[in-house]
């Protein structure tokens, strides 16, 4: 590096107070520009420029108050070498490298030269005398305390920043990534990097990905809006076509890559189901025989009842179900499963559907749908009583699928403040699930949708 003259750095301040730019002082003088900002950035601070240290040792005492100082009041080593008269701020990102490597000891003065020989003797009395003394320890001890305020004061600091970035169901890496870049003017790089067992390669390929423009900045709009509408419920397939219908145009790949980028998972739980070969029943026959296809609405229906367990209370929801675009005719909820709430269920499904005559309504062999009253209700509307073999749920698996979807994307995902709330939020579902849950099977439509679209096309 040249040397500079006292002179030279006076000319220097002189132009400057001329109002020339750094820029037009280095042209003129010949000086590299860098080297002038940092002239005149040390004159800013400590209006002095000609002092000079000299070559000087200083302890592991100054070296630790100028770390601890800088962590202090979150200085930058300029700022911090001009406050200690320092001319090399360079020399302080060293002895900071060192401490937070080796800790106290690594700020200790070392020897010049290369270390001469020890005789065995010598070794001996050096393991000898190993043992640290008190003023030793306590000197780590209080390095190894101002190390943990200062990764204290890092972690603050960052999740501070951390707050600002973040947004909900950010990725954490993103955003992660943008908090180590706003904090490299005060912290380690190579620290903040170690912190989080983090690779350079790592990072500058996260924060590359970043600055690149995002061509899909819409369409992550959207997909975010999708799964907060939707409360969790839709994966990627069934967002993609939610995105197509609001005219977004992209495949199921792009869609699965931004809720992974994004932490966007779909939240419900999957059931199983056993099989079990039991005799049919004698009350009425199999008629369906597992085959839940139907050709128009009204055909084939089925049912069931379910049960929940809340606030110390039971509720029993009873619902039919339309085999056609599986969508639920009509349903009741009770507190206890009575005969009455099956009855009232028929009663709003014929209400709901005159055309109903001569459709095939399948359950199980539940003593309601045994009850003579249910058998007659069915006959004086013209409907085909169907039950499943006695055990045997796959018999009447549509309706087990509907129950599991139920509980999965309500009962686990919801919160309830009360009963009521829960029957609220039931009935809520219901309706959303009949008008606006889209389904694959039915070519991306709700089952109402498809219903009458199927109608309009007829």
């Amino acid at each position: 590096m040249s040397k500079y003259s006292k002179e030279v750095k006076e000319k220097v301040i002189s132009l400057f107070e001329k109002e020339l730019s750094p820029f037009r002082i280095a042209k003129e003088l010949a000086i590299p520009e860098s080297t002038v900002k940092n002239w005149l950035h040390k004159f800013n601070l400590s209006h002095n420029l000609t002092h000079k240290i000299g070559k000087q040792v200083f302890s592991a005492d100054f070296k630790c108050k100028v770390l601890e100082t800088r962590w202090k009041d979150k200085l930058s080593f300029k700022e911090t070498a001009a406050l200690f008269s320092l001319d090399n701020p360079s020399l302080i990102a060293a002895w900071q490298k060192r401490y937070l490597e080796e800790g106290i000891l690594g700020l200790q003065p070392k020897p010049k030269g290369r270390p001469p020989m020890k005789t065995k003797k010598e070794i001996k009395i050096q393991v000898d005398s190993s043992q640290k003394s008190d003023k030793e320890r306590i000197k780590e001890l209080e390095a190894e305390n101002a190390r943990l305020k200062y990764e204290i004061s890092f972690y603050d600091d960052f999740m501070k920043e951390m707050r600002e970035i973040a947004k909900p169901n950010r990725a954490v890496k993103k955003a992660q990534t943008i908090a180590i870049e706003r904090l490299r003017n005060i912290y380690p790089f190579q620290f903040m990097l170690k912190y989080f067992g983090i690779s350079r390669s790592t990072y500058y390929a996260r924060l590359a990905s970043i600055k690149k423009r995002d061509k899909y900045v819409e369409e992550r709009e959207a997909i975010h809006t999708l799964v907060s509408m939707n409360k969790g419920r839709y994966g990627y397939r069934r967002i993609r076509i939610a995105l197509h219908k609001l005219g977004f145009n992209v495949n199921h790949k792009v869609v699965m890559r931004i809720m992974k980028e994004e932490n966007l998972t779909c939240k419900v739980r999957l059931k199983k189901y056993r099989s079990y070969r039991g005799t049919e029943g004698k009350i009425a026959p199999n008629i369906i025989k597992r085959n839940f296809t139907a050709t128009k609405p009204d055909q084939k229906w089925t049912t069931d009842i379910t049960e929940f367990h809340l606030f110390g209370r039971k509720v029993y929801l009873s619902p039919i179900l339309d085999l056609y675009n599986v969508e639920i005719v009509s349903y009741e909820i009770s507190e206890r499963p009575v005969l009455t709430q099956v009855l009232s269920m028929l009663d709003k499904a014929f209400k709901n559907r005159p055309d109903s005559k001569g459709g095939i309504l399948h359950s199980d062999q539940g003593w309601q749908y045994q009850h003579s009253t249910y058998q007659e209700t069915l006959k004086n509307h013209a409907i085909i009583q169907s039950m499943s073999r006695k055990g045997n749920c796959l018999d009447n698996s549509v309706m087990e699928n509907f129950f599991g979807l139920l509980k999965s994307e309500l009962l686990y995902l919801e919160e309830f403040t009360s009963y009521e709330d829960f029957i609220n939020k039931l009935r809520d579902y219901i309706d959303y699930y009949n008008t606006k849950r889209i389904k694959l099977k039915l070519k991306g439509m709700s089952p109402v949708e498809y219903r009458t679209h199927s109608q309009k096309v007829a």
